[in-house]
C-alpha cells in the first residue's frame, strides 16, 4: 500500500490577542487561553482541518455592533 505524508500547519492565537468581541464569544463557548486553527497543506490547496467554529465566531463577532 502506498501512502503519502501531508504537512499539517497550526496557527495558535492567545485569546488575549483577539478583538474584544471575539474574546467574549470564545470565552462564553470555550474558556481556553488560546484558539488553534489546523490546516492540511498540500501543493494543490490548503484545507482547514480543525477550528472552523472559531472562524464562524470571528464572523459573528465582526457583525456585532460596536460599543
Amino acid at each position: 500500500m502506498q501512502t503519502r505524508s501531508l504537512p499539517i500547519e497550526s496557527w495558535v492565537y492567545p485569546t488575549v490577542d483577539l478583538p474584544p468581541a471575539l474574546q467574549t464569544l470564545v470565552q462564553q463557548e470555550d474558556p481556553r487561553r488560546e484558539i488553534v486553527l489546523v490546516f492540511v497543506v498540500n501543493p494543490e490547496k490548503t484545507v482547514l482541518n480543525d477550528g472552523e467554529k472559531y472562524l464562524e465566531m470571528a464572523a459573528r463577532a465582526a457583525l456585532r455592533p460596536g460599543p
